[in-house]
C-alpha cells in the first residue's frame, strides 16, 4: 500500500473550503500537547473545545495544553470532562462564568454559585 504524505498547509485550504460552504465545522485534532499541528490548527478556527479526561488528564497537562492555544491566540471556548464519575453521589456543588456587558459597554466577568442539590 502506497501512503502519501499530505502537508499541512493543503489541510488549511480544505479547512477554509469547508468553512465557506458550511455553518459549522467541528474537527477532532490530536493532543495539543502531542503535535505542534493541533496547535495551528486551533489558531485558525473560530474556536476551541479542550477535552480532559477525568482522572487521568492531570491539572498541570491541562494548564499547559490551556497556555499552549493562548499563545497561538486560539479562541479557547471551553472545556469538555469525559469520564466524570457520578459514583460519588451525595451533594454537588459547582459555579460557572458568564460574561454580561457593564453600562460603560466593557464586558465583565461575573462568578454565579447556584443553589446546592443533591443526587439521590
Amino acid at each position: 500500500m502506497k501512503e502519501k504524505i499530505i502537508r499541512f498547509q493543503d489541510i488549511l485550504e480544505a479547512v477554509q473550503g469547508y468553512l465557506s460552504e458550511a455553518d459549522i465545522v467541528l474537527f477532532d485534532s490530536p493532543p495539543v500537547l502531542a503535535v505542534t499541528d493541533a496547535a495551528v490548527l486551533a489558531s485558525r478556527l473560530d474556536g476551541v473545545l479542550l477535552v480532559n479526561d477525568s482522572g487521568r488528564t492531570r491539572r498541570s497537562m491541562a494548564q499547559r495544553a490551556v497556555e499552549g492555544l493562548r499563545k497561538v491566540s486560539a479562541n479557547l471556548l471551553g472545556v469538555v470532562l469525559n469520564r466524570l464519575s457520578s459514583a460519588s453521589g451525595g451533594y454537588s456543588y459547582y459555579h460557572y462564568y458568564y460574561y454580561s456587558e457593564s453600562d460603560d459597554g466593557r464586558q465583565k466577568r461575573r462568578r454565579r454559585r447556584p443553589k446546592e442539590t443533591t443526587s439521590e
